[in-house]
């Protein structure tokens, strides 16, 4: 990861742990506390280790404290920021290692001493693997001793679907968490993983001021790929006076149920329309239907001028007389060629003199198909 990076996973961390709230002292003597919030991230290639130190007396920022780890001097950034920056801090900062931070100003003094932790060795997801974004992603890492305060994740933005990196902080017991599917976008190669270690304290001294807090950070990475896409999920959505099928996958509770009758097929068409050529050949139907007295067919279908049959499943049947039940189907068919304009259909037949139920656009009842990537 590059040393920015490191800089940078250094603050969120602090940000999301809570490192910015605890305990501290009151204030000893008649000097006015000091409101520290320290990190210090060692293990980073070429500049050792990186302190971030924001100090605060009498209710504002102050640029003049003199802070030190481990009797080194961090310069002042201004606006009461004190870091190294990108500049080499001069010794290695290992694990186990001792680190001790005094900030003094004005009198008082407040600081602490605290285990820089152990680095996490991560065994999954293991090194250049491909993993499937659509599924849960397990990340894994060995039982840490000592072990540390919190172990916290971070995959940065550029490779989460939403836009915002994904993180999470775990107890330092843990030795797992998961990345939940569909958070990483799909055929992405070098994501990286940021795991860290950390260890807190908020005790600074009785000349430190509450809310104060001091932690020390040990991350490292690993990298891995997203598979591409097997196909586009198409959900079937109701809607008057004509249902339709989308790539959105319905977020509000209350189920649709399409009563379907013998010689009378119904069509979900695809809205809006393709952009261009679809890619791939797999095909996939997920219909939740009653009831298991009914035996039907699954047809999906390009409409371009003409109707062209890419999937067709018969007599597909339920097993349940009680409940709506999934009905799964998958098969390996055409790769099309389609141009803008294009539509993909879905058509459901009812082969029986009873009535098929299929359940649709909720929450729970969300039945869809897969077909061929989209543009």
């Amino acid at each position: 990861m590059k040393i920015k990076a490191f800089v940078a996973l250094s603050a969120v961390c602090l940000a999301v742990a809570g490192f910015g709230c605890g305990g501290g002292g009151g204030g000893g003597g008649s000097a006015p506390p000091l409101l520290i919030t320290a990190t210090v991230t060692s293990g980073i290639p070429v500049i050792n280790a990186v302190v971030i130190c924001h100090v605060e007396q009498s209710g504002g920022p102050v640029n003049d404290a003199i802070v030190t780890v481990n009797s080194t001097t961090i310069p002042s950034a201004g606006s009461g920021n004190y870091t190294n920056g990108l500049m080499p801090f001069p010794t290695v900062i290992n694990p186990g290692d001792n680190v001790i931070l005094s900030v003094s100003r004005a009198g008082a003094t407040a600081g602490a001493t605290l285990l820089m932790p152990e680095q996490a060795n991560i065994t999954s997801p293991a090194s250049a693997s491909d993993q499937d974004a659509t599924a849960s992603i397990n990340v894994q890492w060995d039982a840490l001793s000592p072990t540390p305060d919190t172990v916290y994740a971070v995959i940065s933005s550029t490779y989460t679907k939403s836009g915002t990196d994904w993180t999470q902080i775990v107890l330092g017991t843990t030795t797992t968490m998961t990345i939940p599917a569909n958070t990483l976008k799909t055929n992405q190669t070098g994501i990286t993983l940021a795991v860290s270690t950390a260890n807190l304290t908020t005790s600074l001294g009785a000349q430190s001021q509450g809310g104060s807090s001091f932690s020390t950070v040990y991350p490292t990475t690993t990298t891995f790929n997203t598979l591409p896409p097997e196909g586009t999920t198409l959900w079937l959505i109701r809607q008057i006076p004509s249902d339709y099928l989308e790539t959105s996958e319905p977020t509000i509770p209350g189920a649709t149920t399409a009563m379907i009758f013998m010689g009378t097929p119904r069509e979900w068409v695809l809205e809006p329309a393709l952009t261009g050529d679809i890619t791939g050949t797999k095909y996939r139907i997920n219909l939740w239907a009653y009831p298991n007295t009914t035996t039907f067919s699954a047809t999906i279908i390009l409409r371009s001028g003409t109707d062209t049959v890419l999937a067709n499943w018969i007599g597909l049947s339920t097993t349940s007389s009680t409940d709506f039940e999934l009905v799964t189907a998958e098969l390996t068919g055409p790769d099309p060629a389609c141009v803008a304009g294009d539509k993909i259909v879905l058509r459901i037949g009812n082969g029986t003199a009873t009535t098929l139920q299929i359940k649709y656009d909720d929450t729970t009842y969300n039945s869809n198909i897969l077909v061929p990537v989209f543009p």
